[in-house]
């Protein structure tokens, strides 16, 4: 099940829920792979219709800005997959941006033609694709695994690319919710830093401005509620960025002295939800929750909110 907060004929608007990948390769469970099943469910069209190879479609063609503009980083048992690198690692294989073909296990998706050929994740090859995988799916922007919230999908090449646009140009105005460890003092405030990716790690850090790969960070805080819970300080903080780096609100909090309730990842010391052996499952304190964009197909103005995840009832932040 997804929680659907805007569609149209060209896109769809979801509440991710925490802790569940926007996408993942064959075989593991992502957000994405629930759109699409959603999509499938409800086109009344044969699944075999949509997985016709030879229907007048983009849907069996992979776009290279699936691919170029993922960032976040996912670590499996079966390899590696960095997905801001310019190499993917992943089980036997490789994906590489640079060459024309992407190797996927003992199998391979062909870039040029977009066909699938096989893949090895999970093995059996082709037959083992899900029916509705094959439906085209544009994923403009991401959340991390742990956040929650509003997150916009295309549901064809062209809404795709002018929803990638607009993020692009920064006409898409988005809102953060998150909680803090701690009290923050100023009751708004702007955390100006430089950050870069860890190599070969799925992390950030903070680095000085000359630091080879060194990216500003700029990020806007405003205080809602400062609280106290088990004889712990905490702050309910709305958060807006004036740029978009990998993990730049948990990072930036966490250096300033904040980190975001449950995000271990980052230094945070108190539990936050269901615990996982795996930090990557647990739940953290951030959520999309609101977001303003302009529908490609009817030009006009989308204001959204995504009501936070039940798990957030237990902070009374009202």
């Amino acid at each position: 099940m997804i929680e659907v907060l805007f569609e149209d004929e060209g896109m769809l608007a979801v509440n991710k829920p925490s802790g569940l990948l926007t996408q993942a390769p064959r075989g593991i469970d992502s957000l994405e792979l629930r759109v699409k099943e959603y999509l499938a469910g409800k086109s009344g069209k044969p699944l075999k219709w949509l997985n016709n190879p030879k229907r007048k479609s983009k849907g069996n063609k992979l776009d290279a800005r699936e691919i170029d503009h993922i960032a976040e980083e996912i670590k499996l048992d079966t390899g590696e997959i960095d997905h801001v690198a310019e190499e993917i690692k992943c089980g036997a294989g490789k994906i590489d941006h640079v060459t024309e073909e992407i190797k996927c296990g003992a199998g391979e998706i062909d870039r040029d033609s977009g066909a699938v050929l096989s893949c090895g994740i999970g093995g059996g090859g082709q037959e083992n694709l899900l029916d509705f995988s094959m439906l085209y799916l544009g994923v403009p922007h991401r959340l991390d695994r742990p956040v929650s919230g509003v997150i916009l999908f295309g549901k064809t090449s062209r809404t795709t690319h002018k929803l990638s646009e607009q993020f692009e140009e920064r006409q898409i105005d988005k809102t953060y919710w998150g909680v803090v460890e701690g009290n923050v003092k100023d009751d708004s405030g702007t955390w100006i830093d430089y950050m870069r990716k860890v190599p070969n790690c799925p992390l950030a850090e903070i680095v000085l401005p000359i630091a080879p790969d060194a990216r500003e960070a700029i990020l806007n805080y405003t205080v809602l509620k400062r609280f106290k819970l088990n004889n712990q300080n905490f702050t309910h903080l709305e958060i807006k960025l004036e740029t978009g780096r990998t993990h730049q609100i948990r990072l930036q909090s966490s250096h300033n002295g904040y980190p975001i309730l449950g995000d271990a990842t980052y230094h945070s010391t108190t539990p936050f939800g269901e615990n996982f052996d795996n930090d990557r499952n647990r739940a953290i304190a951030l959520h999309a929750h609101s977001i303003t964009f302009t529908a490609p197909l009817s030009n006009k103005k989308i204001n959204l909110t995504a009501q936070t995840p039940p798990l957030w009832n237990m902070l009374d932040l009202q």
